[in-house]
């Protein structure tokens, strides 16, 4: 996760009608997470502390499958770049 914005970040992974909590971003900063996903799509969320929150569509993963997220300055939008 690159967080280019000033403010912090809480990241979720979600799915369906659930999310769990992934962990934190401070603004201004990068933070690499590893989490164990069985299934078969994953999807995002950002909370902005002060900002907004944001949703990224689902995607199919496949087992060790990486993804880069980048939260732009300005909130003006989420990228997820999968890998």
């Amino acid at each position: 996760m690159d967080n280019l914005d000033f403010n912090d970040a809480r990241i979720y992974i979600s799915t369906g009608g659930g999310r769990t909590r992934l962990g934190n971003v401070s603004g201004k900063t990068q933070e690499r997470f590893t989490r164990e996903w069985r299934l078969p799509t994953i999807g995002f969320e950002v909370d902005l502390l002060g900002g907004g929150l944001y949703r990224t569509q689902e995607m199919a993963v496949t087992a060790g499958e990486a993804f880069d997220l980048l939260i732009q300055a300005g909130f003006v939008r989420l990228i997820p770049r999968g890998r």
